[in-house]
């Protein structure tokens, strides 16, 4: 029974092919929150509410019988197909040879087939033994539980501070698995992938209104089908464990860092990414994905918010910040004894030098609190101290690109963290010490047109 299965399944997608070819939906750009929304995160709760049960691949050819069955039917079916085809192709006489030949040879290439699946094919009682397996081990798998510790571990923060435990947390992000389980391709030594779908809700904490909706959609790299199978349950659980990581992290920068538009082309997606759709309140749903009812029935129409929630445009985006002329600037008043400038609120230069020469300072520890910052014609940056590590925005005009930059703060003052989207890191990043100023030379070479960027306190 399942052998015929797979032999109507195998000519149906051939059948389809062609016409499925062109069923390509269009890529679509998707906008992170607005600024309104993404200003109320500061305290988020994460639950995740519902996990679906790991769907386990299909199961091999097994035994020298069905691998020579189905090896004599590809041998065959893909003869007349490359008639078929060079039928279309070229002109009338070669189609005509091409497609009698196709038939002529399709006994030829059955019998080939039969031979090379025969030998193909890994026996039954090893198949199903591989199979049991990779059931076994999809059965004991906690979504759930899995995915709650990898946000937990993605963003310690997201517990409300102590000052607004008493209210609960701003927003709630409610995520859901909807689609989790390993998906297979081929039929002798199918490879073998982890796919998962996971939506997530942003709720207004006050009364658990919806504000913002989107999906994710995860594939992961290839594993030889028996390899897992061998290796099951660690392997398995190793698998999963590494997508929800990804999952987590992207699922959080997504909601509370990323600043630019982010194209999708559900076409063209690449193995162990993540694709995305989203829905906004108060905005036109947009999908990559045609006919999904399931997603068109969670349009909603713009509504009131408080105050709180400020409709905001979903395509708008920061622009690079740009310091303002001031006022002494356009109408220079008449002389007057020089005033100290006023310090800009992000882009704070070097201070001036003490007017009595003071010892050089330490390099800055993890308990001492301070920033730095830098402003070039390419970037903007600004860094913090806050629990022992480093946190801070980097903005590369160049590029029109926004970074989340985190790292921690070692005993010898050296600085070691990493960029995010990106994956640039840097490690043992010496705190210099100029004068009485301590100041950072970040490598960022990789990141925009300079080679290194140096940052003063400010």
């Amino acid at each position: 029974m399942a052998f015929a299965g797979r032999i109507t399944s195998w000519l149906l997608a051939l059948s389809l092919a062609p016409a499925l070819a062109a069923c390509v939906s269009p890529p679509v750009t998707i906008p992170p929150p607005s600024d309104g929304l993404r200003s109320a995160m500061r305290d988020m709760e994460v639950r995740v509410i519902h996990a679906s049960v790991a769907a386990a691949p299909d199961q091999p050819v097994s035994g020298a019988g069905e691998g020579a069955a189905m090896g004599a039917l590809q041998g065959a079916g893909g003869s007349v197909f490359l008639g078929a085809y060079a039928c279309g192709t070229f002109e009338p006489i070669t189609c005509l040879f091409g497609l009698t030949l196709g038939i002529v040879v399709a006994p030829v290439a059955g019998v080939v087939g039969a031979v090379v699946g025969g030998t193909k094919a890994h026996d039954s009682d090893e198949v199903s033994a591989a199979h049991e397996s990779l059931l076994k081990a999809a059965a004991e798998l906690d979504a759930a539980r899995g995915l709650q510790e990898a946000f937990a571990a993605a963003q310690p923060r997201l517990a409300p501070t102590p000052a607004s435990a008493s209210s609960g947390p701003s927003v709630r992000l409610d995520v859901a698995i909807e689609n989790f389980g390993l998906e297979s391709q081929g039929q002798y030594e199918p490879d073998v992938w982890l796919v998962m779908t996971v939506s997530g809700r942003v709720l207004r904490g006050e009364d658990n209104e919806e504000l913002y909706w989107r999906t994710w959609s995860y594939e992961g790299s290839k594993t030889p089908y028996f390899t897992l199978a061998n290796g099951a349950p660690e392997s398995l659980d190793r698998m999963v464990r590494e997508a929800y990581e990804m999952v987590a992290k992207r699922v959080l920068f997504d909601l509370l860092h990323s600043v630019s538009t982010e194209p999708l082309n559900s076409a063209a997606r690449p193995i162990g990414t993540l694709a995305a759709k989203y829905m906004q309140r108060g905005s036109e749903l947009r999908t990559y994905e045609r006919n999904d009812a399931q997603l068109l029935s969670r349009s909603a129409q713009p509504t009131g918010r408080p105050a709180r929630w400020p409709e905001l445009p979903v395509e708008a985006m920061p622009a690079a910040p740009v310091p303002a002329p001031t006022a002494a600037a356009v109408n220079p008043p008449p002389p007057a004894p020089p005033a100290p400038p006023a310090a800009e609120p992000v882009l704070a230069a070097a201070p001036p030098p003490p007017p009595a020469p003071e010892p050089a300072a330490a390099p800055a520890s993890p308990t001492q609190e301070g920033a730095w910052a830098a402003s070039t014609a390419n970037w903007t940056v600004r860094l913090e101290l806050e629990d022992g590590g480093l946190q801070g925005s980097a903005y590369c005009r160049p590029r029109n690109q926004r970074y989340r930059i985190s790292g921690t703060i070692a005993s010898d003052g050296s600085v070691s963290g990493s960029a995010m989207p990106s994956r640039a890191t840097f490690e043992h990043v010496p705190i210099r010490v100029g004068g009485t100023w301590p100041t950072i030379v970040l490598p960022v070479s990789t990141l925009c047109s300079e080679t290194s960027l140096t940052l003063k306190p400010g």
